[in-house]
């Protein structure tokens, strides 16, 4: 009768433990979900004003071929990147005039 108190005594140990278990993974997962939401909020900030900034560079009238190779090159960046992620600033009609201007230069 004493192993089988003993062996119910383990089993009972072991619960807690695989709770414990259970419980730190889901919390780390949670954790790495958050910091990803965080990561993809920072991209996100960080294309706003990195697009914003070629708008204003772009709009610049007398751009020499180098500036203008760079706004053509960045014009194709954004689309690259609106194919990965949804931004406010995809599919601006803006950005699709001025580029369309640059490109008959």
């Amino acid at each position: 009768m004493s192993t089988i108190i003993k062996s119910k005594l383990k089993f009972l140990l072991i619960i807690p433990m695989l709770v414990g278990i259970i419980y730190f993974g889901t919390s780390v997962t949670d954790f790495n979900i958050l910091e990803s939401m965080d990561t993809q909020k920072w991209i996100l900030d960080q294309f706003a004003i990195n697009y914003e900034a070629m708008m204003i560079a772009c709009s610049k009238d007398n751009l020499n071929p180098e500036e203008l190779q760079s706004c053509l090159d960045a014009f194709d960046e954004v689309r690259e990147f609106c194919t990965i992620e949804s931004a406010e600033q995809c599919g601006d009609e803006q950005m699709e005039q001025l580029e369309q201007k640059l490109s008959d230069i």
